[in-house]
């Protein structure tokens, strides 16, 4: 199962935007209790991030079939079957700079400095991983 966040528009807030407009409607027809809940709607972030467990959500494939992954906050990767004796295991990725990985098909992703692992994947991941694909020991470094 993964779970991840996606962003949801904040529709209370739309709705009071374009019931009350500050500075243009007369204050004096709304009950004042109405008017403190349409401050504080108003004051609210135009979307909320709502956890999903859709995982369709994270990939699309372009035009030239590289894959791209982007998702906001961590994205959570829950494994494991306890009825046939695998152990739960959670691990995490989270993308430092919020910007979308190309992943291609040897599971190699690009840019390498925006994926962080998390949780059990920050274990077990070989370094071998870590090294960018055109890696050659034998060229000096400059």
């Amino acid at each position: 199962m993964v779970k991840y966040k996606t962003p949801v528009p904040n529709i209370e807030k739309k709705r009071v935007a374009a019931i009350y407009r500050p500075n243009i409607t007369k204050t004096d027809s709304i009950p004042m209790d109405t008017l403190h809940h349409y401050w504080e709607v108003l004051r609210e972030p135009d979307f909320f991030m709502e956890p999903t467990t859709d995982a369709g959500g994270l990939m699309t494939i372009e035009t030239d079939q590289t894959h791209v992954m982007f998702f906001y906050d961590d994205c959570t990767v829950i494994y494991g079957n306890p009825k046939r004796g695998v152990a739960y295991a959670e691990s995490s990725i989270r993308l430092m700079n919020q910007q979308p990985i190309a992943i291609d098909e040897n599971g190699s992703f690009y840019p390498q400095n925006e994926v962080l692992n998390l949780q059990t994947w920050s274990i077990t991941q070989n370094i071998s991983n870590l090294l960018p694909r055109d890696y050659d020991i034998n060229v000096p470094i400059p």
